[in-house]
């Protein structure tokens, strides 16, 4: 006989709480509403749950999905998920949204777990996640190692040995009010979580003005103080922060006088060791490159005009927005140059990075190209800088924190 540890059951918050992880610079928020269920695969409400979630989130034909990428377009999808076995499992619902309709979403995603709590679902609804449970079934059965899975399962899970020759009889006798009766057992409506990891800045007031009190904590769920979120300093005026920056570096006549820079740097990527060169030369040549056990991967040049970009072999010249982005790089420190050539330089407050208080500046390029940058109150030195850069159809966020100046 199989013995497994017995662990104690953790609860779910007294009432509905929404908890928020900032990340500054995401161009999209994850969603999860989520609570704990305790669930035995031997339980009755096994199949009906089966079926619940199918209906709520379970596709592109849930009421999910339909509602929050068909009916309002916050994402491209939203699913949930319900867990079984011999521990603690959980119910959620999730979808990446963007960060300016969070909370309208937030509504929604309770709105219709709610709803499969309180309103019996349709015969054609029923039927249809009745339908899909039956094909994959048999579909998997073609497999050997699905039916080697059913023999794990039962003696894992401490199930009867006619559970999967019965699983199809006992899925298709489940009725609306079974569906009706475990969705409001387990999934949770007035006592859930709802998490959320984004670019808080954009969502938490819309949140708080949807009548929702807002728990903040940092990357490793330490609780976080809106004092420790919120910069007591001074706005300064953006070209006097950009000044504050020359002069801590050492000042402009020095800087002007440097004219090439290296940089050396090593990253692992799935185990292998990577090294990653940068040159730059006044006014603005540039390249990169990234290699493998002596063998270049990938290389990028710019020689202030033109330029390209090779990778496993493959030469393509720099063109479009990468060849634009390039030539409008000036210098070796491009905040000398950010009074001309069509920059513009906004202050945009203040804020902590980290425990430092922050100057926040809204840089756009002469072609419309927008980043931020954070510069310590103290020292006048660049803490991060954050920026969005397009891919194909695909928005890719990038921060950079900087430190240990010497």
């Amino acid at each position: 006989m199989l013995t497994l540890p017995t662990l104690a059951k953790v609860s779910n918050p007294a009432k509905t709480e929404v908890d928020v992880i900032n990340v500054s610079n995401a161009v999209q928020s994850e969603i999860t509403v989520v609570n704990l269920i305790d669930l035995p695969m031997s339980n009755p409400d096994y199949f009906p749950l089966l079926l619940a979630n199918q209906i709520l989130g379970g596709g592109s034909e849930s009421r999910l999905f339909m509602n929050l990428r068909e009916k309002h377009g916050f994402t491209y999808g939203a699913y949930s998920s319900t867990g079984a076995g011999r521990f603690q499992s959980k119910f959620s619902a999730n979808a990446a949204v963007r960060n300016e309709k969070v909370d309208s979403a937030v509504v929604e995603f309770l709105k219709e777990i709610n709803t499969i709590r309180t309103a019996k679902v349709s015969a054609e609804e029923l039927q249809n996640a009745k339908n899909l449970y039956n094909g994959s079934f048999a579909l998997g059965l073609e497999n050997p190692a699905r039916i080697a899975g059913f023999a794990s399962s039962i003696l894992i899970n401490d199930l009867p040995k006619d559970f999967y020759r019965t699983y199809l009889q006992k899925l298709n006798a489940v009725t609306a009010d079974d569906i009706l009766r475990v969705a409001k057992k387990y999934y949770n409506h007035d006592n859930t979580r709802v998490v959320i990891v984004g670019k808080t800045e954009a969502f938490i007031p819309g949140l708080k003005k949807a009548g929702f009190t807002v728990n903040q904590f940092d990357s490793y769920a330490t609780p976080v103080t809106a004092a420790a979120t919120t910069s007591t300093a001074t706005t300064k005026a953006a070209k006097d922060v950009i000044a504050s920056y020359i002069a801590a570096i050492g000042g402009e006549a020095a800087i002007k006088k440097i004219t090439s820079l290296q940089q050396n740097g090593e990253m692992d990527m799935e185990g292998n060791k990577l090294t990653v060169t940068m040159k730059n030369m006044a006014p603005n040549s540039n390249s990169m490159e990234i290699s493998m056990m002596g063998q270049t991967a990938m290389k990028q040049v710019f020689n202030g005009t033109t330029g390209y970009a090779m990778q496993m072999g493959q030469k393509k010249e720099l063109t479009g927005d990468d060849l634009t982005e390039k030539k409008e790089e000036k210098g070796l420190v491009s905040q000398l140059y950010y009074a001309t050539d069509g920059w513009k330089v906004e202050s945009a407050g203040t804020a902590k990075v980290g425990t430092a208080d922050a100057y926040k500046l809204a840089i756009t390029s002469p072609s419309g190209k927008k980043k931020t940058e954070y510069y310590d109150v103290k020292t006048g030195l660049l803490l991060k800088d954050e920026k969005t850069v397009t891919k194909g159809t695909v928005e890719i966020s990038q921060s950079t924190e900087y430190g240990d100046y010497k």
